[in-house]
């Protein structure tokens, strides 16, 4: 419950979604640049997402917490949902992530991630060390982790993954955050962005349509 990515891990692992194909290799970078929870995001649905506000809007009977949650979208978040659409102009509906033209969600977690395990490997040098184990959950940890680096706010930071306060402090405090959290996965995208340009074997961040 405490494992969190370093950015050459995180690297790596963007660099070896590539291989998963385009709904796994979407998966990943999702999770990683929107810090959301897993089955949040691989039930994604087109409908709740807006591409002129790039902003998405989780409906509370899909969040865990039972709360609905407006999750603002980084450039960065968009170049992925650009890549899955085929283009900058997005499908009404249907799931974004889908092996079956949006009918249904994405599934087969474990056996992308064994696969993207794999990949990583084979992306490290013999003198490098390893990526120690990780799950996917661990993304939304290091998501977290990484914008707290930055400096950023940690109630911002609460509220861009929908992590309200309990107890009094929830009743009481009802200030949603909207430009707070647009800034802080702002900051979030460009820093990823920062860790893979550096590489002149990186590729791009999201795959050509």
């Amino acid at each position: 419950r405490d494992r969190v990515l370093d950015d050459r891990s995180l690297r790596l692992v963007w660099i070896a979604s590539e291989e998963l194909g385009p709904i796994f290799c979407g998966l990943v970078r999702a999770l990683l640049i929107t810090g959301q929870r897993r089955d949040e995001v691989a039930a994604v649905d087109w409908r709740e997402l807006d591409r002129s506000r790039a902003e998405w809007l989780l409906p509370a009977s899909r969040a865990k917490n039972g709360r609905e949650h407006l999750i603002p979208l980084s450039p960065q978040a968009v170049a992925i949902f650009d890549a899955l659409a085929g283009g900058e102009t997005w499908p009404k509906k249907g799931f974004v992530l889908t092996t079956d033209s949006g009918k249904s969600r994405v599934s087969g977690f474990s056996k992308a991630k064994r696969k993207l395990d794999e990949q990583v490997t084979d992306l490290i040098e013999d003198d490098d060390a390893p990526v120690d184990p990780w799950r996917f959950h661990d993304l939304r940890r290091s998501a977290a982790t990484g914008m707290q680096r930055l400096r950023i706010p940690s109630d911002w930071i609460e509220a861009s993954q929908n992590r309200h306060k309990g107890g009094m402090a929830g009743i009481y405090q009802r200030y949603h955050f909207l430009e707070e959290k647009r800034e802080a996965l702002t900051a979030w995208g460009a820093h990823i962005a920062g860790v893979l340009a550096p590489k002149s074997n990186v590729v791009p961040l999201v795959r050509n349509a």
